[in-house]
């Protein structure tokens, strides 16, 4: 017989695919469509759950004595919504004609909430996930096809039940379960949940695992009559008694916040010299540390993967139930010590709490708590290895960790570990974790499927000083393969960017997919070698501006898990998977460089390449994520670059000093900026100083004139940009830009172009570039350096 609580959690995941069914034109209500499909595609073990997805609008029962799973899946269902509803309504007529609307056009920051303009919707394409561009970018909805989507919801559900049809033989729950997560996460993520609604913003997907998770959450919890009547109240728009507003407000649920510390000097505290693997696999090491630390939560909570609600860029968040809350500190000690031991205070995980009531949900308050969430986490972090700040780890925490003296230390991390010569370069000696983390990162590069196998904390066979060992004793063995052969019990395949889930496999491992910024393995002296110019490679780093203010404030009232949920698992897609494709297409043309990605997931990107490579990509990176995000002024990207002076030179200096180069870009006005070479904003950066970049390059290298300039004219110009500071810093801009008696930097400008003038295209090129100084002088030394920099004719050192 099956678990009551397996039962539960399949009906509170497929409750509303019956809507996905009833959009092929199939006829009857949604609910009792659900059923059907729990009876014609579902295991005969858990059919049982198709009387639960029937009945999940049946108030009656809902409202009497009992039926505590039914009740328990209708209970996830409303406060998923977080919406005040007609209970007895089906959807609209319209329904087949409605895609899904983009959820970032309704975001707005405090600072504009009182826009005027309306947000413009944007409608994403009914088609399975794949990373494409025709796929995850939502159009206008003026340039959506006006026609009955019924085709395509029939062609989409044809192949979604053809792959649910495939796994009717796992008897396995979890397998099933995981299996099916990642089915729907494919055909049902640009399927809107309700179309009701005035803006029908939230995918099917997003509502189907939020509402599992609440559910996940109640499994313990006996749903009493004064709790279920005050609920159907308030999601009915009727006034609450204060008895019933008092069970709304109980704190029945617990947001988990996870956040691994100490990454930035963990990835970057690498020598140039064979930093390439380094780089990338302490990168793929830390994504995984930090999944794997999140399952183990998970598991030691009994929850299923749709609980974990978010995981990227070391961070993760997890949805309880309140009664988690005692066990906590145990885990966080667990999980402190294991780390001491393994890392020495190098690497710690830092886990954090806030209650959420019934009414947070249905009060639409759940970006709000996040965000208390994460600065009650960042507080924490000033308190690092508290839970663990005892007699008995004293030594661990205050006493040497090594032996000192005069010794060889690894070449990567600086430990005095047992070393062994490098197999390209014998000068360099690394630890034995250190190589395990290079090979971690060849794997990746070469593979398409990654294993994931549960393991015993306690015996798993890897080599101790290994990043295998490290992931195994929190649970869990990766092992990376081109094909999949026999699995053990409970394994896991995730296809590696590709959604094409693997064929074939036992009844005994589940199936899915992840998408992961994955380059190939690439040196840096071969980086700098393949720039234009001169030969450097360099470091682009990028974030979202603002993120804490778009969760907690960014929707103002609609701020429901299921929204917010959406939104996140958005925005993950673009730089999980978009920012991949981008990559690799740099990496095929090579046209101007190549780039080397090392990390891109959440909501921040770190990648390595040629130094001429960089700002091509971030600006290809930003104007695809304006466009992702629907052009909303208030959803924008900020990135910094810096070039290393040598090919040697140490890539954390030149991670930090491109961090250095992103903050500068945030501290300008609104931020929405790029730093490269100097501050400036994005129009700036792709309008005035690119179009005299342009010509700079057409002067001076293009063979469509009669005779080109030498690259002295740009020391010149360099000398007025220069000049103008030097009158700006004595007048002010303003002066400097328009007062006579600030304009030498004018004369000097009109004198250097009049002097290289000599007739023809050349002359028009000439005006042209006096015109962008002009318009352009804040910044025009920008272009002019970069000009510099491209035609400079250097070998590597």
């Amino acid at each position: 017989m099956p678990d009551e609580y397996e039962l539960v959690l399949l009906a509170a995941l497929l409750h509303d695919v019956g809507k996905f069914w009833q959009r092929t034109g199939e006829q009857g209500a949604h609910q009792q469509l659900g059923g059907r499909f729990i009876h014609q595609y579902i295991p005969p073990q858990w059919q049982g759950c198709a009387g639960i997805i029937s009945k999940h609008h049946d108030v009656s029962a809902y409202l009497s004595e009992g039926y505590n799973p039914l009740k328990i899946v209708i209970t996830a269902d409303w406060l998923s919504s977080g919406e005040r509803k007609n209970l007895n309504n089906e959807e609209s007529a319209n329904v087949v004609n409605t895609p899904l609307i983009s959820v970032f056009p309704e975001i707005r920051k405090s600072q504009s909430k009182n826009r005027d303009i309306s947000p413009s919707e944007y409608c994403y394409p009914l088609k399975k996930l794949e990373i494409r561009y025709d796929v995850l970018f939502p159009v206008p909805k003026e340039q959506y096809p006006k026609r009955q989507l019924s085709h395509e919801y029939k062609e989409l559900w044809s192949e979604f039940v053809r792959e649910v049809s495939k796994i009717k033989e796992v008897s396995e729950f979890e397998v099933y379960f995981n299996t099916m997560y990642y089915i729907l996460q494919k055909y049902t993520w640009c399927i809107p949940s309700a179309v009701w609604k005035s803006r029908p913003d939230i995918s099917l997907f997003n509502h189907l695992t939020t509402t599992c998770a609440i559910a996940a959450c109640l499994r313990d919890i006996e749903l009493d009559l004064t709790y279920c009547t005050a609920l159907y109240r308030y999601v009915s728009k009727k006034e609450l008694t204060d008895a019933e507003k008092e069970s709304l407000d109980d704190e029945r649920f617990l947001l988990i916040g996870g956040d691994v510390c100490g990454i930035q000097r963990f990835i970057y505290s690498v020598v140039s010299k064979g930093a390439a693997k380094a780089l990338r696999g302490r990168s793929l090491y830390i994504q995984l540390l930090s999944e794997t630390i999140a399952k183990h939560v998970l598991l030691r909570l009994n929850l299923p993967i749709t609980n974990l609600l978010y995981c990227g860029g070391g961070h993760f968040l997890i949805l309880a139930p309140h009664s988690a809350a005692p066990k906590l500190e145990e885990i966080e000690k667990w999980i402190a010590e294991k780390l001491l031991k393994i890392h020495k205070g190098e690497l710690y995980v830092v886990l954090g709490s806030v209650g959420l009531s019934s009414s947070d949900l249905l009060s639409k308050r759940f970006g709000s708590r996040w965000h208390e969430l994460s600065e009650r986490i960042a507080w924490q972090k000033r308190q690092k290895f508290s839970s663990i700040m005892n007699e008995e780890h004293y030594d661990e925490l205050f006493g040497a960790t090594e032996e000192g003296g005069i010794k060889d230390i690894c070449s990567v991390c600086g430990s005095e570990a047992a070393l062994t010569p490098d197999e390209d370069d014998p000068s360099l000696k690394k630890c034995a974790f250190c190589r395990s983390l290079e090979h971690l990162a060849k794997q990746v590069a070469e593979k398409r499927y990654m294993l994931e196998i549960p393991t015993p904390t306690d015996v798993n066979g890897a080599p101790e000083d290994s990043w295998e060992h490290t992931l195994g004793m929190f649970g869990m063995r990766y092992v990376f393969v081109d094909e999949v052969g026999t699995l053990p019990e409970g394994a896991h395949v995730y296809t590696i960017n590709s959604t094409a889930m693997p064929t074939g496999l036992c009844s005994c491992a589940s199936a899915g997919f992840r998408f992961l910024l994955n380059t190939g393995l690439k040196e840096m002296s071969n980086l700098a070698k393949g720039s234009q110019g001169m030969k450097k490679w360099g470091v682009l780093r990028g974030d979202v501006d603002d993120l804490g203010v778009i969760l907690s404030e960014g929707l103002g009232d609609d701020q429901s898990i299921s929204r917010i949920s959406t939104m996140s698992s958005m925005m993950s897609l673009y730089f999980s998977g978009w920012v991949h494709v981008i990559c690799e297409s740099f990496s095929k043309e090579n046209s101007e460089g190549d780039l080397y990605g090392i990390y891109s997931g959440g909501d921040d990107l770190f990648i390595v390449g040629s130094w001429s490579a960089l700002p091509k990509a971030a600006g290809k990176i930003y104007d695809d994520f304006r466009a992702f995000t629907c052009n909303n002024p208030d959803i924008t990207l900020s990135c910094g670059i810096t070039i290393a002076p040598t090919e040697k030179y140490p890539v954390s200096r030149a991670a930090s000093l491109a961090k250095e180069s992103l903050d500068r870009a945030k501290q300008s006005p609104g931020k929405n900026s790029i730093c490269f070479l100097r501050p400036m904003s994005w129009e700036v950066f792709s309008g005035g100083v690119a179009q005299l970049r342009d010509r700079l390059l057409e002067l001076i290298k293009s063979e469509s004139i009669d005779s080109t300039v030498s690259r002295s004219l740009l020391q010149r110009l360099y000398a007025i940009c220069r000049m103008f500071e030097d009158e700006r810093s004595r007048g002010g801009t303003l002066a400097a830009k328009h007062d006579d008696r600030y304009g030498r930097w004018r004369w000097m400008l009109a004198y250097v172009i009049s002097r290289a003038r000599s007739g023809g295209k050349k002359d028009e090129l000439l005006e042209d570039v006096k015109a962008l100084v002009q318009s352009n002088i804040e910044h025009a030394i920008v272009a002019v350096r970069w000009v510099e920099f491209l035609t400079r004719k250097e070998e590597v050192r």
